[in-house]
């Protein structure tokens, strides 16, 4: 599956097979302590979620605000910027970001 992000881990089975397991061990402990594991691990996996969405919100907002300062000052931008901006991670679009000032065009930007 050259190009995608899967692993065994991310397969619906290996998936469906944890939970069998977790399902196993809770009804193996008494009703109250399954309860708070239970509680506490959906607590977990809330705030792992949360985590990442604040993640990818402030790389999103960090490469809209870099297309827009892009746009602002060179015009339209090519192909290629654009798809530089959608593949980068924060560190380097903030590394981009602080060369904006310096720069007398866009391929000194991402050089």
């Amino acid at each position: 599956m050259a190009g995608s992000n899967w692993t065994v881990q991310s397969s619906p089975i290996y998936h469906a097979r944890e939970w069998c397991q977790w399902t196993i061990f809770l009804s193996l402990l008494p009703w109250s302590l399954a309860q708070d594991i239970a509680i506490a691990d959906a607590r977990g996996a809330v705030e792992l979620a949360w985590q990442e969405g604040a993640r990818q919100g402030k790389l999103e907002g960090r490469a809209a605000l870099l297309r827009e300062i892009l746009q602002d000052r060179f015009g339209v931008l090519p192909d290629w910027v654009q798809a530089q901006l959608a593949a980068a991670n924060l560190r380097t679009l903030q590394r981009w970001s602080g060369k904006i000032r310096g720069a007398d065009g866009m391929e000194k930007i991402f050089e």
